[in-house]
């Protein structure tokens, strides 16, 4: 029998964890079991259990491996934001996040799209595993930073909720881009286009709202 090697290893990990991404994004984290992961990726039954341990830490596998450098693409964006100290613009603030979305999905077409749809899930579910990543959660380190400094009238309770929203329905929403539109190595095509403008003129309003709220509840 030909021995193993760690070439043999990694590309086993590889398939685990695109079955584990391809499953995850259609039928939830909690739907899938380790044994249907091992079978999508034709692999024997203790597979995952060897490579990773347990279904938890395959999953931050699948996260992680995209949600490096969409991570990095977030941080720098805020950074230069930061760096200006003026009052972001709420499209400012919706593409420091979206841009990185949108450029994993011109990049890996498919994979950026169950990563959105996984990580979608996972903050709708409060998942810690997202929730505490200080730069994908959606109201978090720099970018909480950056939403505070955008809308100071709202009380924190009401921006975290509201930007949270926000966040997870522009996520949900170009995890929803049509397959002829996958493709497109643009982030200006109507479905995308659409998606960033709806968040941004939802925020907007709601924020708005909000912040008149807070002013009345003082002057009360």
């Amino acid at each position: 029998m030909p021995r193993r090697t760690a070439a043999d290893g990694d590309i086993t990990r590889a398939a685990l964890i695109d079955a584990a991404a391809e499953l995850f994004a259609a039928h939830g984290v909690d739907g899938v079991s380790i044994r249907s992961i091992n079978s999508q990726a034709g692999l024997a039954a203790a597979s995952v259990h060897y490579h990773f341990g347990s279904k938890d830490k395959l999953l931050e596998a699948v996260l992680e491996r995209d949600g490096q450098t969409v991570r990095a693409e977030i941080t720098e964006r805020a950074d230069r934001l930061l760096a200006k100290q003026t009052r972001p613009t709420t499209r400012q603030l919706i593409e420091t996040l979206a841009k990185p979305y949108l450029n994993l999905i011109e990049r890996e077409p498919v994979r950026g799209i169950q990563w959105l749809k996984i990580v979608a899930q996972l903050i709708t579910a409060g998942d810690s595993r997202v929730d505490q990543d200080l730069e994908v959660a959606p109201i978090s380190g720099k970018v909480q930073e950056l939403v505070r400094r955008r809308y100071p009238n709202v009380a924190q309770d009401d921006l975290v909720l509201d930007w949270r929203l926000g966040v997870v329905t522009l996520i949900q929403m170009l995890s929803l881009t049509p397959p002829d539109e996958v493709t497109v190595a643009s982030a200006d095509s109507s479905c995308k286009q659409t998606a960033v403008n709806f968040v941004i003129g939802g925020i907007d309003a709601s924020m708005a709202s909000l912040a008149r709220t807070t002013a009345a509840k003082k002057a009360g």
